[in-house]
């Protein structure tokens, strides 16, 4: 960002990234322990349904914040003096999208630890650093700052696909997709009226959402 759109695109990134940020370091703690109660609970009888649930229920449960967490974000830009800063309320929504699919990638990717499959961790997380890097280079040159954030969320979202496949080639579970699309779609209706409507609008959705 900095070498091709300059410090001020990177100071605006930088401004809208801290949201998601928060939101990350706060799922790193909630898949620490998803992490260890799936190595605990391997042995069990149960183990795949256990697994199953954590991912439904623990990635909901981040949508449902995210349901809250935009409206408040939203009321809190019509404070911010600084005109660049405020026009990055558009990269937010994408952000914030971005740490909830590397929240899911995370509790899928659960799976290898367990079976002692570190290596094919790294190799999907190879994969999607590679397509972040090439995506970023292209959709940033098209549509800048907005592309840059729309690269990480392809990768992002070939990150949670890549470990899934590699997952059921080590034993078979099921991942809630319909539950999952049905939250990005509310995800993205919820994004699109906060960044297009003003104070009002964006409390009644703050009201609504709770």
């Amino acid at each position: 960002i900095n070498v091709s759109l300059g410090a001020v695109s990177t100071g605006i990134y930088a401004f809208a990234s801290k949201f998601s940020g928060i939101l990350m370091q706060f799922a790193a703690i909630v898949n620490m322990t998803a992490i260890e109660d799936a190595i605990l609970s391997s042995e069990s009888e149960d183990f795949i349904t256990r697994f199953e649930r954590n991912i439904s229920d623990i990635t909901t449960l981040f949508f449902k914040i995210c349901f809250v967490l935009l409206p408040v974000i939203a009321l809190y830009y019509n404070f911010v003096d600084n005109t660049d800063f405020k026009s990055s309320l558009t990269l937010v929504p994408i952000l914030l999208l971005v740490a909830l699919f590397n929240n899911t990638a995370t509790l899928i990717g659960n799976v290898f630890p367990v079976y002692n499959k570190t290596s094919t961790a790294f190799l999907t997380s190879l994969i999607a650093g590679v397509s972040n890097i090439v995506l970023s280079i292209i959709f940033g040159h098209l549509f800048r700052l907005i592309g840059i954030c729309l690269a990480q969320l392809f990768s992002i979202t070939i990150l949670v696909i890549t470990r899934y496949i590699f997952g059921n080639k080590i034993v078979e579970y099921k991942v809630n997709w319909l539950g999952i699309m049905g939250n990005v779609f509310i995800f993205i209706i919820i994004s699109l009226l906060l960044v297009n409507g003003n104070y009002f609008v964006q409390s009644i959705i703050l009201l609504v959402s709770s």
